[in-house]
């Protein structure tokens, strides 16, 4: 991971994030159509569709949940994944493709917080642990692009 990483705010990460993942589409052939989407960071041309993306980052191994406001996603939407981003420090980053609509599934990965009684923001929750990632590695950024270009 580029030093300068460790130094971002969450924010600066993620749009550093978005950028890096734009340039990364690109690089691989694929169309990228816009990445300032209100909802979704980036959108592609998909075989016959286009599809959205909306990038989220963490910085490995200091962190490993990312979550996902429930207001700012629709569940039900085909077109919509969550690019996720695994910045490590001594090794390359992993990249991979998550259809929203699997986030109600019922695995250790996926998360459903809906902090019921309390101030907290309803969530998609990923827990990103190294238990966890033979599970997030089937949406691994090849794996996915294969099936979606």
């Amino acid at each position: 991971m580029d030093k300068n990483l460790d130094n971002m705010s969450t924010a600066e990460l993620g749009n550093y994030a978005k950028g890096f993942l734009s340039d990364i589409l690109k690089n691989l052939g694929v169309n990228v159509i816009d990445y300032k989407h209100n909802e979704a960071n980036i959108c592609v041309k998909g075989k016959a569709d286009f599809f959205k993306l909306k990038v989220k980052s963490i910085r490995k191994p200091n962190t490993g949940y990312i979550k996902i406001k429930k207001k700012d996603i629709d569940t039900q939407d085909n077109s919509l994944f969550i690019a996720t981003i695994l910045f490590y420090r001594d090794e390359i980053s992993k990249i991979f493709l998550i259809p929203v609509v699997d986030l109600t599934g019922d695995n250790d990965l996926f998360r459903d917080r809906d902090y019921k009684g309390k101030k907290s923001t309803p969530e998609w929750g990923l827990n990103v642990t190294e238990k966890n990632m033979n599970i997030l590695n089937q949406y691994e950024l090849s794996k996915m692009i294969s099936k979606l270009m």
